[in-house]
């Protein structure tokens, strides 16, 4: 099912009218959804821009490690990433994991953009791995330009469903170390060459402090090498914006745009910067003034896409049941369980 929908995937890519369409208002696009509070004030005043954006944020299966201490709880999400994207101006909407095709197809319809977290459960064969590549493939299908954030798991999972294989596969993620491991941003010229909107517009401040302080939260224990990269032809779908390198000396990307599609990934986690505060394994995670500035940039940017997409739920009452609102975070980050993420949202026969 998921090689089908990546083939599905690489077709979009190539074929549908949405890409030109896409495309062809990129530089429109781009003045609608600047990250400047003026220039977004400005273009509300002229009616282009949502006021009121949902951002979805697809849930994931318990893993192993996590299963014992949340009981029989299905799936979860993780409470930093509701809080990330509320800090910028947008509401939350979950997204289960294991529904239907229709499902993610309408979640996209309704929604104005999707944010892919982080976790630990398989980039091939799980539920969550599933469900984004359903997401991603409507994503790209869309009329209007619907934005997508993949952050470390996300972000591996982006690259995993759109590098030129026929079947997706991990493989062409090697394995490294960067647990608990604060580090700061490399360039690449793609950064400098204009291309970019996250780049373009990144205020002088922001550049300086991810690019010379070690500012950004890395987690992850596979990493994209650019001989990967140019081996599954990822660099026709991606820039490559960003690299990094790990405890070990290996380079690795660590921040990407889709040249076609407003959709981006971050190997990194902005959203720890601000809201994890584990001593037993986010110890090293930047707190600093100038590392909440950065990470609130980034926080700030992905809304502003969302701002220029106009999908509305049909009514109030259905949009008001689909929001985070509905449920309450548990606080697993307490001393009697000690868990790596402060508050999680648990979910409970979601699976269908």
């Amino acid at each position: 099912m998921v090689a089908s929908v990546v083939l599905a995937l690489f077709i979009l890519t190539k074929t549908t009218a949405s890409l030109q369409w896409y495309v062809g208002r990129r530089s429109n696009v781009a003045s609608v959804v600047s990250v400047s509070p003026c220039d977004i004030d400005v273009d509300r005043q002229n009616g282009e821009a949502n006021l009121r954006p949902i951002v979805g944020v697809l849930a994931e299966e318990l893993s192993h490690p996590v299963a014992p201490q949340f009981g029989n709880a299905t799936s979860y999400l993780d409470a930093a990433y509701v809080k990330f994207l509320e800090s910028a101006g947008a509401r939350v909407a979950p997204v289960f994991v294991g529904r239907s095709d229709d499902y993610y197809v309408d979640i996209v319809a309704r929604t104005n953009g999707i944010l892919l977290p982080g976790g630990g459960v398989s980039l091939t064969r799980s539920r969550f791995a599933a469900a984004a590549a359903r997401l991603l493939a409507a994503a790209i299908a869309a009329r209007d330009p619907y934005p997508v954030w993949g952050t470390c798991l996300g972000f591996e999972l982006l690259v995993v469903l759109t590098a030129n294989a026929t079947t997706p596969s991990d493989n062409l993620l090697r394995r490294c170390q960067s647990e608990n491991e604060p580090s700061k941003l490399v360039p690449t010229d793609s950064f400098h060459s204009g291309d970019s909107l996250l780049a373009r517009d990144m205020p002088d401040d922001v550049y300086r402090i991810i690019t010379t302080q070690k500012t950004l939260a890395n987690y992850h224990r596979k990493c994209l090498t650019m001989d990967s990269v140019a081996a599954y032809g990822l660099d026709s779908f991606w820039h490559i914006l960003a690299m990094d390198k790990d405890q070990n000396g290996v380079e690795f990307v660590s921040l990407i745009e889709a040249r076609d599609f407003p959709i981006w990934g971050s190997q990194f986690h902005p959203e720890k910067v601000m809201f994890e505060w584990s001593m037993r394994v986010n110890s090293a995670t930047p707190h600093g003034a100038a590392a909440v500035r950065a990470m609130t940039y980034l926080a700030q940017f992905f809304v502003a896409q969302t701002r220029a997409n106009g999908n509305k739920f049909h009514s109030r009452k259905e949009e008001e049941a689909a929001l985070i609102y509905n449920y309450k975070p548990e606080y697993v980050g307490k001393e009697s369980i000690d868990y790596k993420m402060q508050q999680v949202y648990l979910f409970y026969d979601d699976l269908q």
